[in-house]
């Protein structure tokens, strides 16, 4: 959900830049330049520039860095971009919390139509 909710958040430089996910446990992983511990199950973050280059790692911490350290390891990366970390990081939380509300209110709607779908003539007594 971190890497949709930080995509979601940098639309605005979708001309520049793209976020992407991959899941090693349902996907193939080459050996090589993404080289991960068998059944890991931590994050880990890469720099991967658009035409090639030189691949780069977020190397501190080695797992499940912080969502601010990602943006800040991004910011260090797309020189040229006008990233603020703090705006990012504003912005994600903004983005959590309507999809957290977002969330909550379907789970409720769910459960009124259920209550009103209920015959009160049937309640035991």
């Amino acid at each position: 959900m971190e890497a949709e909710v930080l995509a979601k958040v940098l639309e605005p430089f979708s001309e520049t830049l793209t976020v992407g996910s991959y899941d090693t446990t349902e996907n193939y992983l080459p050996a090589g330049e993404f080289a991960r511990e068998e059944f890991a199950s931590h994050a880990e973050w890469y720099w991967v520039p658009a035409g090639g280059g030189d691949i780069k790692k977020l190397s501190k911490p080695k797992k499940d860095p912080s969502m601010k350290k990602v943006v800040q390891f991004l910011k260090a990366q797309a020189s040229g971009m006008d990233i603020n970390v703090e705006e990012v990081m504003s912005a994600m939380n903004a983005e959590k919390e309507n999809r957290l509300k977002a969330e909550l209110a379907s789970e409720d709607g769910s459960s009124d139509d259920k209550v009103a779908t209920e015959d009160p003539a049937k309640e035991e007594l």
